[in-house]
């Protein structure tokens, strides 16, 4: 039996991962074919939309939500996301795109009907 806890204000476990990690593929299959969400390009992203990781160009391994947009100097718009992969709030998504791996980005339906 998966023995779950609550460490540092986080779902933790010691045997596994949480369940959020493990069925990330699985959730954006499910947002894709219910058509609460649909691939789009970076430039199309606004808040609450979703971003996953694919690092192998396999399955999607990570998701992310878009939580807040910086101004850059020069007029350039940062956005900036949360995830539960070390904790990041309000990280720039540009920093996790210079990690190794695939992104896809999600445009979240404004309006869903069964």
């Amino acid at each position: 039996m998966l023995s779950l806890s609550i460490i540092n204000g986080w779902l933790s476990s010691d045997e596994s991962s949480t369940p959020a990690w493990c069925n990330a593929s699985a959730f954006a299959d499910f947002i894709e074919e219910s058509r609460r969400a649909q691939i789009c390009t970076r430039d199309e992203l606004d808040l609450g939309d979703l971003v996953t990781k694919n690092p192998y160009g396999e399955r999607i391994i990570h998701l992310m939500i878009i939580t807040g947009k910086n101004c850059g100097p020069n007029g350039e718009i940062d956005l900036l996301y949360s995830g539960h992969n070390s904790d990041r709030l309000n990280t720039s998504l540009a920093f996790a795109e210079s990690q190794d791996g695939m992104y896809l980005y999600w445009k979240v339906a404004d309006v869903f009907k069964w």
